[in-house]
């Protein structure tokens, strides 16, 4: 009987687990002044365009969005000004375009958490399902707080940077 108790928890907390139950559902994410000279930028319908990438620009929340990669949570880029997610419509998209979120999200193959953006890419022939920006040091943890040590960051070419991830709850056990 003891044994099927133990077993029911045992399932409970993995079933928890595979949900993001206990993973940090809100994130402030601090990238160091990084600067790419020339990014690809590959906007649906338009001209693929070279663009000065300022990484700090998408420092701020980002916030589980549901959806999940190798049942590890994806944190989207939320609005600078009220913590939001973008309007995922425009009045006009000519005059204002929509805003597409940056990612940070756990890709298996790199077996890495990356920072990337839907239109961002290393080169013209980057169609990888992974297009890193911001790459973590190898790690297999499911919390993204546990990442340790340094980031790899594309500026052209792989360098090194920090990037500070913090959890915007609280844990209960806080004072």
């Amino acid at each position: 009987m003891n044994l099927l108790a133990l077993l029911a928890m045992q399932i409970q907390v993995t079933i928890k687990q595979s949900n993001g139950d206990y993973q940090c559902k809100s994130i402030t994410v601090i990238i160091k002044d990084e600067v790419w000279e020339e990014s690809i930028v590959k906007v649906p319908g338009k001209d693929i365009e070279e663009m000065v990438l300022i990484y700090p620009y998408f420092n701020g929340v980002y916030n589980q969005n549901g959806r999940s990669n190798d049942n590890r949570p994806i944190y989207v880029e939320q609005n600078k000004f009220d913590n939001t997610p973008f309007d995922a419509i425009s009045i006009d998209s000519q005059i204002i375009p929509v805003k597409i979120p940056a990612e940070i999200k756990y890709c298996k193959s790199l077996r890495a958490w990356v920072f990337m953006h839907e239109h961002i890419r290393k080169s013209t022939h980057d169609d990888s399902d992974c297009p890193w920006l911001l790459r973590s040091e190898e790690t297999d943890v499911y919390d993204i707080e546990e990442v340790e040590g340094p980031w790899q960051v594309w500026a052209g070419v792989i360098s090194r940077t920090d990037v500070a991830i913090v959890c915007n709850e609280c844990n209960d056990d806080a004072d």
